[in-house]
């Protein structure tokens, strides 16, 4: 069964142009409609007389699609959502992930006011295209402008954050350093990658291509992963992991290899979650202000519902390097 991507590919057009078509806004040139509606008739395309009306008997409920593995970050953007939601007279309803088929039957039956996704839904295209093709506003966290078709997007500059976090690792005196990212697949892993290597590059570092290693964005994989480090016969005096997650994998495995931290191994992490303060030594960290992206999130739905019109908008958002006991200052001799 064709689908308006298709229609779009065949007429030349965003699915964007192919849905205004179809609803019968104002502003589409005559000839681009045309081509639309030639290229309907061609594939046969038959207009989904529900999601063409999805706009207009929106529910006031938020879909938070909560598939991110590290249960703090998932915590901590729910309790920042909920609070916006009821500032905002929404329901807030957060379902683990969906396959793409399961997300649009959910926006069929409940049809809410928008949703929002968390990494690495967020990353996902083709459901970010399904679902503006439904009408319903989409909000992506932690992607980025660039990517797909635009849309709403909340993130921070995970390279830049990554880039300044070694880099003051390196002004600390620390040359042996160990990198674990979150799965490349996913954008901002690939950023945070990108920006620490940077970072190395610009001190005239060069990586050791088994201390940079790739991971899950959890405490498993940031074990295993130190362990392997830890358990060579040559290790780095700090490991950066790309999350708090693995970050705290990483101290367990340091007390696993009798070794103190920081005094022998010093660790960083990302996010600044709650895990980052409650461990011992609390964790130096990249303050990404999670609860401050949900609210931004549930903000714009509120503007986008009432304005009724989709479109596109990017925020970015701050970050901050947070020093704290797990990493210390090495003196060098010149």
């Amino acid at each position: 069964m064709p689908t308006i991507i298709d229609v779009a590919k065949r007429a030349g057009v965003s699915f964007k142009t192919v849905s205004r078509v179809f609803s019968g806004e104002d502003y589409v040139r005559e000839e681009t409609k045309m081509a639309v509606l030639k290229a309907a008739r061609e594939l046969d395309y038959k207009v989904n007389v529900s999601a063409r009306t999805l706009r207009a008997k929106r529910s006031n409920k938020v879909v938070l699609i909560g598939s991110n593995p590290s249960p703090n970050y998932r915590n901590l953007f729910q309790l920042g959502a909920l609070s916006a939601c009821q500032d905002a007279g929404f329901d807030l309803v957060l379902k683990s992930e969906f396959d793409e088929s399961e997300i649009q039957k959910l926006v069929l039956s409940d049809k809410p006011v928008g949703i929002v996704l968390l990494p690495p839904a967020s990353g996902e295209i083709s459901i970010l295209n399904s679902l503006e093709a439904l009408g319903v506003p989409v909000i992506r966290v932690g992607a980025y402008p660039e990517t797909g078709s635009g849309g709403y997007c909340i993130y921070i500059d995970d390279d830049a954050a990554s880039f300044d976090i070694t880099q003051v690792l390196i002004q600390a005196g620390h040359s042996a350093i160990a990198f674990l990212s979150g799965p490349l697949s996913q954008l901002h892993a690939q950023k945070r990658k990108d920006g620490h290597l940077r970072a190395l590059q610009s001190a005239g570092i060069s990586p050791k291509e088994d201390w940079v290693l790739e991971g899950n964005f959890d405490f498993k994989s940031g074990f295993a992963l130190a362990d392997k480090l830890l358990s060579s016969k040559e290790r780095p005096s700090v490991i950066i992991a790309s999350n708090d997650e693995m970050a705290a994998g990483c101290l367990a495995a340091a007390y696993k290899n009798n070794l103190r931290v920081p005094e022998d191994l010093s660790i960083a992490g990302f996010d600044d979650s709650p895990i980052a303060q409650v461990i011992y030594p609390p964790l130096t960290t990249i303050h990404q202000p999670v609860k401050e992206m949900a609210i931004e999130a549930i903000k714009l739905l509120d503007v986008v519902n009432r304005k009724k019109e989709t479109g596109n908008a990017a925020i970015k958002l701050d970050y901050e390097v947070k020093l704290r006991g797990s990493t210390k200052f090495i003196e060098t001799t010149t």
